[in-house]
């Protein structure tokens, strides 16, 4: 069965454009107005089509089945293991699984223990690596549902949310281990954690959002966190930060037995500060920060740790990391099979995204997920005989991709421009001039949505209105309202000025690696933009630079990617509202004004007051309630005062298999928050050979 599909979103939700009323705006021509009566939008049945793949077994959509369930008794294990178990070094299968361990339903067939899968990523400090060791870890306590509609329990039995989001309850299943083969007990584990290496390490729990109050012991393998203020999106949390990140992603749960070998009060000053070196670092707290970072991400560690994942680290060089199975994995097959099939994982680092693509063209790759190019699709299919794997062509959740942000209270040596990017009349211009059609056919080969940024159309909440809110290619529009707005061409070199004659000219901090953003559709919209007189620079900068630069508010604009939109449209909420990290928003030193309830930053002027005052409130409210009325009101906010750009959402998102791979679905709704390739099910991925 050919494993690549190009489905047909854009067809099945015809956005026809339209442009709100207010806010300086002119009347829509009657020719938009007749296109917005004939709208209509997609159906969550039609957009479920578009990516759903049938043959997902249903199970992968609630919770796994134990083995006693399913009337699983014996168990196997892979031969890879057979000599450890009759040296002794290892217990037999039955005494490493969990008491009554969970299954995972095979995609295809029950799969064949054996093999090495081969990946590449960047280098040994980038997260691209952590991505591409999909297949090799990234379990949490809860799994997302492939449809995005919510999590169940995964690593635990079970997590509760109280009614009152105050709290949360987490069970563990009985007779799970870390990878060392010790035991997972979680009352030592979360005390351990609470009562030592968090006050060792020097976090402070209180100082994350929501604080967290307590840790109250249940018993051996239940615990209760409880929070200082509701925090109703608890899960998707979990999800999101993977294996047990309850407190930050700065130190998530590490094994107490390890961790208690750097802590002073139990080792000791001096031995703590030696073993800290040995680890290369000379501060103890670093030492157990960086312990715990490991945890989570096991291919960026240095040194070995402890894992409940389906792999470890054996071997790392400068140039590759060898992972294999870990012996206590959890979880089994409908035939009692320890999982997972594949006995080995390597991650090769490349220069560069381009050498990613080549290694996997060239067939040297089993797997291609993030540095996949949308852009490249046709290369991909054009050379799948030759490098012996298959394209699959997946629906990205992404709300937009991209949406564009324009700071709001830029550095003082562009204050001029404040002004301009505080009229609502300049942004819904900027967006009037763009081409979505010609971004969705040139970039996403007419697979995309054409939108504005707004919540999912499976969303009940979902107004057609608000995705074609200034929408439309508009370009004498938009030209209009730069008319009115003040900025005019007055020398006629087809650029606009200001009133005093000064050129105004836009510099879009761009960041390469930024979810791998292609530079060329971004070229194609600042041509969009000089159409109607609007000259846009592009500064290219790296990681460091674009997010310190984006959280100080020392930027005019920038391109981001509206993910984290299912099952709750938090990216949306904080892309959209002042009331979110500073890194993400348009509304710089206003929303530090709003946040310290005018004690620091920017009083916002006195026509953007009161719609900032409500934004804020409504957002803090969806944040700590998830309450829809809150969510209408943000996205009507949206749709009437453009505060950030979208132009298209919910992208095709390609990825590469080779041929020997078995038992990978063919397409799923691709979403980090929600598991991303973890929802592909690797762990029962083999090896054909």
């Amino acid at each position: 069965m050919k494993r690549y599909l190009l489905f047909a979103v854009a067809a099945m939700l015809l956005l026809a454009p339209t442009v709100f009323a207010g806010g300086g705006g002119e009347e829509a021509p009657a020719e938009q107005q007749a296109q917005t009566a004939q709208s209509a939008a997609i159906s969550a049945e039609e957009f479920e089509q578009a990516w759903r793949d049938p043959e997902i077994p249903e199970s992968w959509y609630s919770e796994p089945q134990k083995a006693s369930e399913l009337g699983i008794s014996s168990f196997q294990q892979s031969p890879f293991l057979d000599a450890r178990v009759a040296s002794g070094e290892l217990p037999p299968v039955a005494e490493r699984l969990p008491n009554d361990p969970p299954v995972i339903e095979p995609y295809g067939d029950v799969g064949q223990y054996g093999g090495t899968m081969v990946m590449y990523g960047f280098d040994l400090e980038s997260e691209f690596v952590y991505y591409a060791g999909g297949g090799a870890g990234r379990e949490g306590l809860v799994a997302g549902r492939p449809d995005g509609t919510g999590f169940f329990p995964w690593m635990a039995e079970e997590v509760q949310l109280a009614d009152d989001f105050r709290s949360v309850t987490i069970t563990m299943r009985e007779g799970l281990k870390w990878s060392d083969g010790t035991p997972f007990v979680a009352a030592e584990e979360y005390a351990f954690h609470w009562n030592h290496t968090l006050p060792a390490s020097g976090v402070d729990p209180s100082i994350y959002e929501p604080p967290v109050d307590d840790v109250v012991i249940v018993d051996d393998n239940t615990v209760r966190i409880e929070f200082g203020d509701p925090f109703p999106s608890y899960l998707m949390h979990l999800q999101m930060t993977w294996f047990h990140d309850w407190v930050s992603q700065s130190l998530p749960l590490a094994p107490a037995h390890i961790m208690r070998e750097y802590l002073p009060e139990f080792v000791g000053e001096a031995t703590a500060l030696e073993r800290a070196e040995a680890l290369g670092f000379n501060d103890i707290r670093q030492a157990l920060l960086e312990l715990g970072v490991q945890v989570r991400e096991q291919t960026e560690a240095r040194f070995e740790m402890a894992t409940t994942d389906a792999y470890i680290i054996v071997e790392r060089t400068e140039s590759e990391i060898v992972m294999e199975r870990n012996p206590y994995y959890p979880f089994v097959d409908t035939a009692g099979n320890q999982l997972p099939y594949i006995d080995q994982v390597i991650i090769r680092f490349a220069a560069q995204t381009a050498n990613v693509e080549l290694q996997a063209i060239a067939g040297a790759s089993d797997v291609l997920f993030d540095s996949a190019q949308v852009s490249n699709i046709p290369t991909y299919i054009e050379n799948e005989g030759q490098g012996g794997y298959n394209t699959y062509v997946n629906l990205s959740a992404a709300l937009n991709r991209p949406f564009y942000s324009f700071n709001m209270t830029p550095p003082e040596a562009s204050a001029a421009y404040g002004p301009i990017y505080q009229d609502d009349r300049f942004r819904k211009a900027m967006s009037l001039a763009i081409n979505r059609d010609q971004i969705n056919e040139r970039f996403y080969f007419g697979e995309a949505i054409p939108m504005q940024v707004t919540v999912s159309p499976t969303s009940p909440l979902f107004q057609p209105e608000w995705a074609n809110s200034y929408a439309a290619y508009d370009p004498a529009q938009a030209q209009a309202l730069l008319d009115e707005v003040g900025l005019v061409d007055q020398n006629g070199d087809g650029f606009r000025q200001f009133p005093n004659g000064d050129r105004f000219t836009v510099e879009m901090m761009y960041y390469p690696a930024l979810f791998l953003s292609e530079i060329q559709l971004h070229e194609y919209v600042i041509t969009n933009w000089a159409d109607v007189g609007i000259q846009v620079d592009v500064e290219t900068v790296d990681g460091s630079s674009f997010w310190e630069r984006s959280a100080g508010a020392v930027f005019d604009m920038k391109p981001h990617i509206m993910d984290f939109s299912i099952p709750y449209p938090l990216g949306l909420v904080y892309f959209t509202t002042p009331n979110s990290p500073p890194e993400v928003h348009p509304f710089g030193d206003f929303a530090v004004w709003l946040r310290s309830n005018g004690g620091d930053g920017v009083e916002p002027p006195a026509a953007l007051l009161p719609k900032l005052q409500q934004l804020f409130a409504d957002a803090d409210e969806y944040i700590a309630t998830l309450d829809d009325d809150a969510l209408v009101r943000i996205l009507e906010s949206q749709a009437e005062n453009i505060w950030v750009i979208g132009t298209v959402g919910f992208p095709p998102s390609p990825s590469l298999v080779a041929d020997r791979i078995q038992n990978v679905p063919d397409r799923i709704l691709w979403e980090p928050i929600i598991g991303g390739e973890m929802l592909l099910r690797p762990q029962q991925w083999w090896i054909d050979e």
